[in-house]
C-alpha cells in the first residue's frame, strides 16, 4: 500500500519476494538465458578504433514490465534484440523488429525522445560490415510501437532527424547520452567523439515535432559550448544535475587527460569549469558513472582509467560544483585497463557499490566489484562472490532480468561473448528493496520516463538518493529504473519523486519488495495505474473534501476551492496514454 499525501493508494505490484538473507553471490546464466551474442568485426581483425567497440543497452521495448536487451554484433553477424520471455530466458527478435543490421556498430543509448510512450535507440555506427569506415551512418531507431497485429518495429530516422553525422571530418562517435539541458520537457542528445579532438563531440537540441510529425534536432555545440576550442577525446558523457537546480550539467569522461565538466547555465549554454571544480584528474578517462556514494544527497562522479597511469578517480561532491578526489583512500583506484563503470546497490544494503569492467586489445583483464563499506571505503570482491569475468570487457548493462528485486549484470566484451551474471542475493534477514519506474503520461512539460528526476527514499532514519539518467556505462546503458536496497528495514517511511521542473509526488509508507510505477498525472490517484476511472475521481473528491494535500492542485495553494476541482478535471480529461 501507498499513502499519497493523505490518500491511500495501492500501486501495481509487478514482482514481490518475501523478506529474505543478505548473502551475496553471482552465477553465470548466459547459456540458460539463451543469450548468445558476441562482438566481432566481419574480418576478425583487431584494429583501431574497432578494438574499443562493444555496445548494447537494456530497456522495456515492448512495455510489458520487464527489461529487454539490444546488443551490437560488430558486423560478423546481425545485431541482436533479445525480448524478455518473463522466465529468465530471452528470444532474439531483431529480424522481426527490423534492427538486424550488419555493421560496425559502436555504442547504444535508449530514451523516448519523441515522447510517444515507446523507448527508442540511438546507435553510433561506423558503417557497413564489409566497407570502409564512414562518418555519416549513425542510427536513430524510432520505436513504432505495436501495429494492429501487436507486432513491434523500429524505423531508422537519423537522416531526416538530423543526427546521422557527428564529426564532419572523420568517422567518429562513441557513447551517447540523453537529457533535458534546457528544461523544456523533451530529451536532447549528446554524442561523444574520440577520433577528432575538436569536432567529434556534439550537442543536439530536440526541436520537437515538425509539421509532418517528425522530431528533429539542431546541432548547437558551437553556439552553447566551447568544445570546439578545447581538445576532448570523448568516450562517456553524462547529463546529470550536479547542483540540484534542475538543469543537468554535462560531464564527459575523455582520453588523454581531456575529461571535462560543463556547468549548465540555466539552459542558456554551458561553461567549462573542469579545473575549478577539481575534476578532470584522470589521465585516461574511459567509462563513468554518477551516484551518491556517501549518502549525503549530492551527486558524485566515478571515472575509470588505466591502472598503470593514475588509475580510476572518485570525485566526491562538496557542493557548489566543487569536488574532492578520493579514489586511493577509498580503495577504488586500481582496477585494470578500465572501460565501463556502473553505480548500483548490488547487495541491497542501502549504499551504492561500483562495478568496473576491464581489458586491453589482446590482454584480458578481470572485472571488478567494489562493495561499499559505508565508511568512505570499498572492498573489491568480484571473484570471491562468483563474478569471475576475465575478458575484453567494454560495457556494463544493469538490469533486473528476472524481476526478483536484486540487480543482475550483463558484461559486453570485444571479441568475447557477452556474459549475464545473475544476482543470487538471498534475503533471510535483510536485503529488502524497492524498484521505481516513472511515467510522465505523455505530458510535454515532464521528461519521458522521468529522465533527470530525483528520487528520495527514507527508511530507518536514512534518506537515499537516486536519479534517473539515460547515460552510458561506456557504450552501454542499463534500465531507467531507480533501485533502492533497504537492508534489514521492514518498512519505508516516504518516497519522494521530483521531476527536473519541480513537479513532485510524495508517497507515505510504500510496501517493501515491489516494483511500483509512479504516474505524473495528478488525476491518476488509484490503481490500476495509467487507467483513469471512477475510482480515481472518488479518491480525489475524498481528499478534496478532507483538505488533504494531494487535492491541492492549483493556486492559491493551501486553499481547497473550485480551482483545484477544475485542475483535476483538466488532468482527468488529458489522461495518461
Amino acid at each position: 500500500m501507498l499513502r499519497h499525501a493523505g490518500a491511500i493508494l495501492t500501486l501495481t505490484v509487478l514482482t514481490c519476494s518475501g523478506a529474505s538473507a543478505q548473502i551475496l553471490s553471482f552465477s553465470d546464466q548466459t547459456a540458460a538465458s539463451q543469450i548468445d551474442a558476441r562482438y566481432e568485426t566481419l574480418s576478425g581483425v583487431i584494429s583501431l578504433p574497432q578494438f574499443m567497440f562493444a555496445g548494447g543497452a537494456a530497456g522495456d521495448f515492448d512495455r510489458d514490465g520487464d527489461p529487454d536487451i539490444f546488443i551490437l554484433s560488430g558486423g560478423h553477424a546481425p545485431d541482436r534484440l533479445y525480448i524478455n520471455n518473463g522466465d529468465g530466458t530471452f528470444t532474439d527478435r531483431a529480424s522481426a523488429w527490423g534492427v538486424d543490421f550488419e555493421h560496425v556498430g559502436c555504442g547504444v543509448s535508449v530514451a523516448d525522445y519523441d515522447n510517444d510512450g515507446d523507448l527508442d535507440m540511438y546507435v553510433t555506427s561506423y558503417g557497413p560490415a564489409s566497407g570502409f569506415l564512414e562518418n555519416d551512418v549513425h542510427i536513430l531507431y524510432r520505436n513504432n510501437g505495436p501495429d494492429e497485429n501487436g507486432q513491434f518495429s523500429f524505423t531508422d530516422v537519423a537522416l531526416e532527424s538530423g543526427v546521422r553525422m557527428t564529426s564532419p571530418v572523420d568517422p567518429d562517435g562513441f557513447s551517447s547520452t540523453w537529457g533535458d539541458y534546457d528544461m523544456d520537457g523533451d530529451l536532447d542528445l549528446f554524442v561523444a567523439g574520440w577520433m577528432d579532438e575538436n569536432n567529434g563531440d556534439r550537442l543536439f537540441r530536440n526541436n520537437g515535432a515538425n509539421a509532418e510529425g517528425l522530431v528533429t534536432f539542431t546541432d548547437v555545440t558551437d553556439a552553447l559550448t566551447d568544445l570546439a576550442s578545447i581538445p576532448v577525446y570523448g568516450f562517456s558523457p553524462t547529463f546529470q544535475d550536479m547542483n540540484g537546480d534542475g538543469y543537468p550539467e554535462l560531464v564527459i569522461a575523455a582520453d588523454f587527460a581531456t575529461s571535462q565538466y560543463l556547468r549548465n547555465d540555466a539552459g542558456a549554454g554551458f561553461t567549462t569549469i573542469t579545473a575549478a571544480a577539481g575534476v578532470g584528474l584522470d589521465e585516461n578517462g574511459m567509462g563513468a558513472t554518477t551516484g551518491d556514494f556517501n549518502n549525503d544527497g549530492l551527486v558524485d562522479w566515478y571515472v575509470t582509467a588505466i591502472m598503470l597511469v593514475g588509475g580510476n578517480k572518485l570525485y566526491i561532491n562538496q557542493g557548489d560544483h566543487s569536488y574532492e578526489e578520493v579514489s586511493v583512500e577509498a580503495g577504488a583506484n586500481q582496477g585494470g585497463w578500465g572501460w565501463g563503470a556502473a553505480a548500483v546497490d548490488i547487495d541491497n544494503d542501502a549504499d551504492l557499490d561500483i562495478l568496473e569492467t576491464n581489458g586491453w586489445n589482446l590482454f584480458d583483464d578481470p572485472s571488478m566489484l567494489y562493495l561499499n563499506n559505508n565508511d568512505g571505503t570499498f572492498t573489491e570482491s568480484a571473484v570471491s562472490l562468483g563474478m569471475n569475468h576475465v575478458t575484453q570487457g567494454r560495457g556494463i548493462i544493469l538490469l533486473d532480468h528476472d524481476m526478483d528485486g536484486d540487480v543482475d549484470v550483463l558484461f559486453l566484451s570485444h571479441i568475447d561473448p557477452v556474459y549475464l551474471f545473475r544476482n543470487d542475493l538471498t534475503k533471510d534477514t535483510g536485503a529488502g528493496w524497492l524498484r521505481v519506474r516513472l511515467d510522465n503520461c505523455g505530458l510535454s512539460s515532464l521528461t519521458p520516463d522521468g529522465v533527470g528526476a530525483h528520487l528520495e527514499l527514507t527508511s530507518a532514519g536514512l534518506t537515499q538518493h537516486r536519479w534517473i539518467t539515460a547515460a552510458p556505462s561506456y557504450l552501454g546503458q542499463g534500465e531507467m529504473v531507480a533501485h533502492f536496497g533497504i537492508d534489514d528495514a521492514t518498512s519505508i517511511d516516504e518516497l519522494r519523486v521530483t521531476w527536473p521542473n519541480g513537479f513532485s509526488r510524495v508517497f507515505i509508507g510504500p510496501d517493501t519488495n515491489q516494483t511500483v510505477i509512479v504516474s505524473a498525472n495528478p488525476a491518476d490517484t488509484a490503481s490500476p495505474w495509467g487507467v483513469l476511472d471512477l475510482t480515481d475521481v472518488l479518491v480525489f473528491f475524498d481528499d478534496w473534501v478532507h483538505a488533504r494535500a494531494s487535492a491541492d492542485l492549483e493556486v492559491p495553494f493551501g486553499a481547497f476551492d473550485f480551482s483545484d476541482v477544475m485542475a483535476y478535471l483538466r488532468a482527468f480529461e488529458r489522461g495518461c496514454r
